[in-house]
């Protein structure tokens, strides 16, 4: 596979379904793209999204994990979600 042919772009949550109050209306979601970057004649497209919020926001950054891997790609993560980049961290996963 090419390498840096895919991009994935996070927009994260720090707490999943079991953690949000039950007071909070229509909470954000766990959300990653994955794009396919231009290779010559083929234009720039999606090839994968998961956009959830499970119990357990582990699940959330346990299946961006696996497609980035998949797709063999990095991730562009909103600055002020760190708490996935602390989670990979102590899994191993960068």
């Amino acid at each position: 596979m090419m390498s840096n042919l895919y991009v994935a772009g996070i927009d994260s949550i720090d707490m999943g379904n079991d953690q949000t109050s039950d007071y909070t209306d229509d909470p954000s979601k766990f959300c990653i793209v994955i794009k396919k970057r231009i290779k010559g004649l083929d234009t720039p497209k999606y090839v994968a999204y998961y956009m959830a919020r499970p119990d357990k926001i582990r699940d959330a950054y346990q299946a961006a994990i696996k497609l980035m891997m998949y797709y063999n790609c990095r991730c562009n993560i909103e600055a002020t979600r760190i708490s996935m980049i602390q989670w990979a961290k102590q899994n191993n996963s960068i």
